[in-house]
């Protein structure tokens, strides 16, 4: 991503954790005022229970990936990107169909025999996925940053992590840490 739109999500981020926070010690004084004779008699004659106000109870990481994703949620193309792409796992294609599914090709071993191509997803753009043969496998991962969990969820966690380690250190120390987390190649 672009440094413009990392300083927009710290921007962001930074602007909802001080409305968070705001908003929370709001809610602690007229919970204490609630307490006094005087309120309680007042909330009584004006027929408000005030029993639902509450605490916001959303985490800095949560908020950080939110502004993540709403700034990388329209399309950035790849070429914007830091180039890293998460290994979501190695496949046969088939021409097997059933009923529930449609036609679904076989996850094997990263090294099996019968594989056909691997699938990349790029860290920064969801919606970048890369359909690699395995004879242009090892091309692929020298020309660009592959992390290997090879999960959907696994891809959910090291994009949330790369959020906020970008927000936090900047995207040259968040690439870094992943790489060496994660086995990356580089």
């Amino acid at each position: 991503m672009k440094e413009e739109a990392l300083l927009k999500i710290r921007e962001e981020v930074s602007k909802r954790l001080t409305e968070n926070e705001l908003y929370n010690n709001r809610i602690r004084r007229i919970k204490e005022l609630q307490k006094l004779k005087e309120v309680k008699e007042y909330i009584k004659l004006i027929g408000e229970t005030g029993n639902n106000l509450s605490l916001r109870k959303e985490k800095s990481e949560d908020i950080v990936y939110s502004c993540f994703r709403h700034y990388l949620s329209s399309f950035i193309p790849e070429e914007e990107t830091n180039k890293i792409y998460v290994y979501l796992g190695t496949f046969q294609c088939s021409s097997e169909c059933d009923i529930n599914h449609g036609v679904s090709d076989i996850y094997v071993s990263r090294n099996s025999e019968e594989a056909d191509y691997s699938l990349y997803r790029n860290l920064e753009n969801y919606f970048i996925d890369r359909t690699i043969s395995i004879k242009d496998r090892r091309k692929f991962e020298e020309e660009n940053i592959v992390l290997f969990k090879n999960s959907i969820n696994g891809y959910e966690l090291i994009r949330r992590e790369f959020a906020f380690l970008s927000y936090k250190y900047g995207q040259d120390v968040a690439v870094k840490k992943l790489i060496k987390k994660y086995g990356g190649n580089r």
